[in-house]
C-alpha cells in the first residue's frame, strides 16, 4: 500500500485531480508540512499512509493484549457475564460506559461475553483505567500487568493507554500523523505490552516495520537527507532505575552529559542531565544538613523528584535532522534522545551543550 517502485510522474492535471479528490483542506496539511511544494505534499500523503498501515500490527496487539487482561479482572470481580451485571453497570458512565457496553452486546448477538469482548472499542477499555475507576484497579493492577515495575500506578497506566488511543483514533480516522512523535508511541505500546507479557512484546517488536518507514520520509530533493543520527552524542550514560549515586558519580563527567535511564529490555524509561543530578543532591545535602550517603539514593529519587514531564523527547535515530531542531526548541524540551528501530538508545543531544 502506497508504495511503487517506479516514481509517479505529476504534472499541473494529476495534482489538481488529487487535490480535488482528497479536498483541499484535507490536503493542506500536508502541502504546508511539504513547504507548498503540490508533488512533495503527494509524497507526504503518501508516507503517512505507510507509516498508518505499520502501525497497525503494533496497535493491533496492544489493543487486544489490553483487553484480554481487563477481562480478565473483570470476569474476576464480577463473573463470568460481567456485562450484564447490575453491580458493574451500576458503576459505569451512562454515556461512555453503559451506551458502549449495549451496543456491544446488540452486536455480539447472545454468542457470550467472549464476543462482547471483540465487539467493544478501544475507547471503552481505555476509559476503564480513569480515576473513578480506581477501585476496580485497587488491589488487580498488578494482576493485570504481572510484570507492572515497582511505583507504577493506575495513572501512569491510564496516561499511556491515552497515548495509544489518541494515535489509533488518528489513524482510525484517516488523520495526519506526520507531527505525531510516533517514535514514542512505538516505544509506549511496547511498554504496555511488556507489562503483561514480556514474550510477546520480544515478539511484535521483532516484527514490527515501524522503524524501517520512519526512515523512508521523504525530503524536497527526493533523498531522505539529514538524519538525526548524524548529530547524536554517542557518549551518553546508561543506567537503571536501582543505580545508586555513588555508582552515578563515579561515572558522570561533562563528557556524559546525557543520562538514559533504561529497563530490563534495554528500552528508554526517562532521560535526563548531569545537571538534574547536582540539582538533586544539592537540594537532599541541605536537608541533611552535609551529611549525605551517596548510597542511601538512587537514579529512581532523582526521577520522581527531578525529571519533569515533556522535558525530554524519544526521537527514532532517522528522524530528520531539521524536524529534530525544531522538537528540540520547544520550550519544555532539554534533551533529545535518539533510538534505533527495536528501541534502543543509540545517542542523545542536549539543548543547552549543542548549536545548530
Amino acid at each position: 500500500m502506497a508504495e511503487s517502485q517506479v516514481p509517479f510522474q505529476y504534472d499541473q492535471s494529476s495534482l489538481k485531480e488529487l487535490r480535488d479528490s482528497l479536498s483541499e483542506p484535507r490536503f493542506e496539511t500536508y502541502l504546508k508540512a511539504a513547504g507548498n511544494h503540490p508533488d512533495h505534499g503527494a509524497a507526504l500523503y503518501l508516507y503517512n499512509s505507510r507509516l498508518a498501515k505499520a502501525f497497525l500490527f503494533p496497535l493491533n496487539i496492544v489493543e487486544v493484549t489490553l483487553r484480554n487482561r481487563t477481562n480478565l479482572i473483570l470476569v474476576k470481580d464480577f463473573g463470568d457475564n460481567w456485562p450484564t451485571n447490575p453491580t458493574f453497570r451500576n458503576i459505569l458512565d451512562p454515556e461512555y460506559g453503559i451506551r458502549a457496553l449495549d451496543l456491544a452486546i446488540s452486536r455480539a448477538r447472545g454468542k457470550g461475553t467472549g464476543k462482547v469482548v471483540a465487539a467493544l472499542t478501544f475507547d471503552f477499555w481505555s476509559n476503564l483505567f480513569r480515576p473513578e475507576y480506581g477501585d476496580i484497579w485497587r488491589f488487580t493492577l498488578n494482576i493485570a500487568f504481572p510484570h507492572l515495575p515497582p511505583g507504577t500506578t493506575r495513572q501512569n497506566i491510564q496516561d499511556a493507554v491515552k497515548v495509544v488511543n489518541d494515535f489509533r483514533n488518528r489513524i482510525a480516522h484517516h488523520e495526519p500523523i506526520l507531527s505525531e512523535n510516533a517514535t514514542t508511541v512505538q516505544s509506549t505500546i511496547l511498554k504496555l505490552v511488556g507489562y503483561c507479557n514480556p514474550t510477546v512484546r520480544d515478539w511484535m517488536r521483532h516484527h514490527t516495520t515501524v522503524g524501517e518507514v520512519l526512515r523512508t520520509r521523504p525530503t524536497r530533493s527526493g533523498a531522505n537527507g539529514t538524519t538525526l543520527t548524524s548529530k547524536l552524542d554517542k557518549t551518553f550514560l546508561v543506567v537503571n532505575k536501582d543505580t545508586t549515586l555513588d555508582d552515578l558519580f563515579h561515572q558522570i563527567d561533562h563528557a556524559h552529559p546525557a543520562i538514559i535511564c533504561v529497563d530490563a529490555t534495554g528500552s528508554v524509561q526517562v532521560a535526563f542531565t548531569i545537571f538534574d543530578v547536582i540539582s538533586y543532591v544539592s537540594e537532599i545535602s541541605k536537608l541533611e544538613e552535609g551529611l549525605l550517603l551517596l548510597s542511601a539514593y538512587s537514579v529512581e529519587n532523582i526521577i520522581k523528584s527531578h525529571v519533569k514531564p515533556g522535558t525530554w523527547r524519544l526521537l527514532n535515530e532517522a528522524h530528520s535532522l531539521a524536524d529534530s531542531i525544531k522538537v528540540l526548541q520547544e520550550p519544555l524540551v532539554r534533551l533529545i534522545v535518539g533510538v534505533n528501530s527495536l528501541g534502543a538508545p543509540t545517542g542523545a543531544i542536549v539543548r543547552s551543550h549543542r548549536r545548530y
